[in-house]
């Protein structure tokens, strides 16, 4: 059973870091494509897509980054209260129940993605622009980077109560 749990672990952490790097390649693909659209912007060869495909990339890299950026502690917060606790152990338990409420609002957030998603492939509803595809497919990506949130939320809180049942 211990192989198994190592073997999921290893592969949600496999799974969380590469969504990571896909973000990664969609900065550098950005910058490329999209200063190549300003740099020729007044020739003939002109590139329509790239604001669209901008945005998508955006969306992409911010849902897929997300629970790599939590685990790694880079999401931006503001410490004003937390500053003000001098006991270890007492800002342990805050940080710990910050956590839990982060991972009860991405759960939330998770599953209403996850409904969403769901009603737009039963209806087959299309995102139109430059391109038509079916708009599941754009919002699949936010269930899948809520459930990295949530999971690293968890990991977070049940590490500062360990941390403060230990002081």
């Amino acid at each position: 059973m211990k192989l198994v749990i190592s073997g999921l672990v290893h592969v949600y952490n496999f799974v969380r870091d590469g969504l990571a790097v896909i973000g990664g390649f969609l900065v550098v693909a950005m910058v490329i494509y999209v200063s190549l659209s300003v740099l020729i912007r007044f020739t003939p060869f002109v590139i329509g897509w790239a604001l669209e495909v901008a945005e998508y990339s955006l969306i992409v890299l911010t849902f897929f980054s997300a629970g790599w950026l939590l685990k790694n502690r880079g999401h931006t917060r503001i410490d004003v209260i937390l500053d003000l606790i001098k006991d270890h152990r007492t800002r342990s338990i805050v940080e710990g129940i910050l956590y839990i409420i982060t991972a009860a609002i991405s759960l939330f957030l998770l599953i209403l993605s996850g409904v969403v998603t769901w009603e737009n492939y039963a209806s087959g509803m299309l995102q139109v622009k430059v391109y038509t595809f079916p708009k599941w497919m754009l919002c699949a990506i936010i269930p899948v980077g809520f459930f990295f949130l949530f999971v690293e939320s968890v990991k977070l809180s049940y590490s500062y109560f360990r941390e403060a049942n230990k002081k």
